[in-house]
Parts: structure tokens; sequence; C-alpha cells
């Protein structure tokens, strides 16, 4: 299970889905409306937006782990555990929304920040 995951850092221990959460919290995102808009505002409408959100959000989980202090090996199941988790997550989060499944985002639907659109 990925999900049992945990890393200390000085007095602090985070599970994954804690380190997860923190990740999304740095990049202002706490709802499903926010992060339906970061990944449009990522691609103008491409596909597979959902990447370059993962790719910050690991980098956020990668730092914490630095922080800790474990060796590559300690580190590499965790952080493809995180990676993993992200990138089912957020392509079925993509898969939702594109599907209405989404109803809290469906203002949010066509917007872009670069003001491109549907």
């Amino acid at each position: 299970n990925d999900l049992h995951w945990s890393v200390r850092v000085g007095s602090c221990e985070k599970s994954l889905v804690e380190l997860l959460v923190d990740a999304f919290t740095m990049l202002g995102i706490s709802t499903s409306e926010e992060l339906l808009e970061q990944f449009q505002s990522d691609s103008c409408g491409r596909e597979n937006a959902w990447i370059g959100t993962r790719d910050v959000l690991m980098a956020n989980v990668k730092a914490y782990v630095q922080d800790a202090g474990l060796r590559p090996d300690e580190a590499r199941p965790l952080l493809a555990a995180a990676s993993s988790l992200l990138s089912r997550s957020l392509r079925r989060f993509v898969v939702q929304a594109a599907a209405g499944g989404l109803p809290e985002v469906a203002a949010a639907r066509g917007r872009c920040a670069h003001g491109c659109g549907d």
C-alpha cells in the first residue's frame, strides 16, 4: 500500500498523504476548482495538463525528503509511491472533470489564465 510511507524531519513525522497535502497547499490548491484552474493555467487546453502540476507537486515532496536527509535508496521508493499516487489521482480527476463529474468546477470550465479557452 503506497499510503503507509512516512518521513521524519527532526521531531516531525509526516505520512505520504500529509506530504502531498502540504505540496498542494504550497501551490495554493485546496479545492477541486482551484486544481482545475491550475491545470487550465498550465495547459491552455493541451492534453495531459496534469503532468506539469504533478511535477511541481513532486518537487515539493522531493524537497521535504531532502530535508529529511534520506539516503537515495530510502527516498526512491517513497518518491515512486508519491509519483504513482499523484499520477493516478490527477488523471482520474481530469477524466471526471471532462465528463462533468465534478459539479463544483463546472463554472471554471473553459477559462484559462492566459486568455485562451474553448
